[in-house]
């Protein structure tokens, strides 16, 4: 209910080590290096007992989602440069706190729902190149909407659009967020207008909206309500030709 409380997460880590669980120990080590009393010997030897208890333990907490975060081997194109690529940034307090993945799939979606530490991820980004086609970015909403402390999310998928603009509005994730970033997602001044008539958009943070098709029109939408887009592409034309909004 309140992922911020230290005091649960001390008592959750007693539980565990009560019941013989490793995590219990990796979360009190996490919680130690919250508290600044310690000297740089001291949290270099609480970081290696943490490092080491997460080695030995990720693919037991992480469940089938271990496949995604520690994958054999890369699926490469012919230009030898990744496209299904998975990367778990960091744990926090025993939990996955940020996740980055490049081409999402469905079962990706499906197995991080499915992870038993997943419940309390914070960091989301989403990142698909150019040349990969997206079938469906709606699901992706319908998966991200089910992470209920979530506040920081980027997607980065040239074919997301103004449609997926209005799905990700309509869905309500906005409310809980801190932050958002659209960078080069195809959005152009309808994308803009729906964003500045959101309550929710106007209680954002920060929000990120660089490398789309946004026009000054658009742009102007959008400075009304505190955001400034930075740099556009030019419609239909990708590289160097862009424009400072």
């Amino acid at each position: 209910a309140n992922p911020d409380d230290i005091a649960a997460h001390s008592a959750y880590a007693d539980w565990l080590t009560e019941n013989d669980d490793p995590r219990g120990e990796y979360i009190r080590l996490e919680l130690s290096l919250e508290d600044g009393d310690h000297t740089a010997d001291q949290i270099q030897q609480i970081e290696k007992a943490s490092d080491r208890l997460r080695k030995m333990h990720e693919a037991a907490w992480l469940g089938s989602f271990n496949e995604f975060v520690n994958p054999r081997r890369w699926q490469l194109r012919s230009s030898e440069l990744p496209v299904d690529r998975y990367l778990i940034a960091n744990f926090r307090r025993g939990w996955i706190h940020e996740v980055q993945i490049v081409n999402p799939t469905e079962r990706f979606w499906e197995l991080l729902l499915a992870c038993p530490v997943s419940r309390l991820l914070r960091i989301l980004k989403v990142i698909v190149p150019v040349e990969v086609y997206v079938h469906d970015t709606s699901s992706w909403l319908k998966s991200i909407a089910k992470f209920p402390v979530l506040n920081h999310l980027t997607i980065n998928c040239d074919q997301f659009a103004d449609a997926s603009v209005d799905q990700l509005l309509a869905s309500g994730i906005v409310n809980q967020l801190q932050h958002l970033n659209l960078d080069q997602c195809g959005i152009t001044d309808d994308g803009t207008q729906a964003m500045a008539n959101d309550p929710a958009v106007r209680k954002l943070g920060s929000l990120e909206l660089e490398l789309n098709y946004i026009s000054p029109i658009g742009s102007e939408a959008l400075q009304k309500i505190g955001v400034k887009v930075g740099e556009q592409m030019l419609p239909y034309q990708h590289g160097p030709a862009r424009y400072e909004v």
